[in-house]
């Protein structure tokens, strides 16, 4: 049996689900919530998620939040000021660029529940090897555990490479 792991959901995932300009990332974000619904992963997501659904037009968001509901993944909330306070370290420090409050919560919420793996289609901000690199050293010095952003594709494609 595949171990089961902890993952964390970005807002990314839930679009791409939906709506991607790319066939091969609304096939792999697809592809992760169909193994989430066969118990592959323990999902999780934030309140950081559902505001930004919440800003949506209505349509979209209406759509957003069936996907959610559709699913097994458990919603962490309330955002607190240990989540802040991490997330403006991440950005203080350069981890994430200034400016990008969502995505240093994203990874803050994600750090602090003790998560593994985040995963994200945000290729601008979050999966990248500087994140990566910068956030596991932040969350060290913070007594926190290490954590990989990685996007559903390179999930899927180290899954078939193991078996």
């Amino acid at each position: 049996m595949t171990p089961r792991y902890n993952i964390y959901l970005d807002t990314s995932v839930f679009n791409h689900a939906l709506w991607s300009s790319n066939p091969l990332f609304k096939e792999e974000s697809c592809w992760l919530f169909e193994e989430i619904n066969k118990g592959r992963f323990e999902a999780f997501t934030s309140g950081v998620t559902i505001d930004e659904i919440e800003k949506a037009p209505t349509e979209k968001r209406l759509r957003l939040f069936e996907l959610v509901d559709s699913y097994p993944v458990e919603i962490i909330k309330p955002i607190d000021q240990d989540h802040i306070d991490l997330a403006r370290t991440y950005l203080q420090k350069g981890a994430i660029a200034k400016g990008e409050t969502n995505d240093a919560l994203h990874i803050a919420v994600a750090s602090i529940k003790g998560i593994e793996l985040i995963v994200s289609l945000n290729f601008q901000h979050m999966v990248k090897f500087k994140t990566n690199i910068m956030v596991s050293t932040i969350n060290a010095q913070n007594n926190l555990k290490a954590i990989e952003i990685r996007s559903p594709g390179m999930i899927k494609d180290e899954i078939i490479r193991s078996r």
